[in-house]
């Protein structure tokens, strides 16, 4: 059902907050008071992820940025792992700028701009890796743009996952 507009409406003005409301919650009535809804402050940390692919079918992964990616809200990063299709050897570094900033790296984004603070994650010999995020610029915009920039050639590796792992705070 579509919210519908009602016209001439009364404005409750003046709650003293005794006044009980009916609450619906999982087909089951409850009852509550103006006072109980006003004090309720949503303050919760959800978990989320940003996630993404480079394939370079038959070749290995290419030395250089392999792709952007726009942050979508205010949060914080608590974890970033890279995920290969084989054992090899690759190297990711994360750079970020505003989105006013961003020209496709010919200024902005660029290695200046790492978030990785001189430790990208580095998968060695191996199918997977993961950052202790030491030194990392973790924290994060929603507008920022992340690249993902691979500076030597992969050895083997012909697909990588980088995944980073978000904490986004209500308040």
């Amino acid at each position: 059902m579509a919210n519908v507009t009602i016209p001439n409406l009364p404005v409750v003005t003046g709650l003293t907050g005794a006044e009980q409301m009916e609450l619906v919650q999982g087909g089951v009535s409850k009852r509550t008071t103006t006072e109980q809804i006003a004090s309720y402050t949503r303050s919760a940390t959800f978990s989320a992820s940003l996630q993404v692919l480079f394939d370079y079918g038959v070749g290995v992964v290419e030395s250089g940025v392999q792709g952007y990616m726009r942050v979508p809200f205010n949060c914080t990063i608590d974890s970033a792992v890279v995920l290969a299709d084989q054992s090899g050897t690759v190297t990711v570094d994360i750079w970020k700028c505003t989105f006013a900033q961003f020209d496709a790296g010919s200024t902005f984004p660029t290695a200046a701009d790492t978030i990785c603070g001189g430790n990208p994650i580095a998968v060695s010999g191996a199918t997977k890796a993961s950052s202790n995020l030491s030194g990392w610029t973790t924290s994060l915009t929603a507008g920022d743009v992340l690249a993902f920039y691979v500076p030597l050639n992969a050895t083997s590796i012909r697909q990588i996952t980088v995944a980073l792992g978000l904490l986004r705070a209500f308040a």
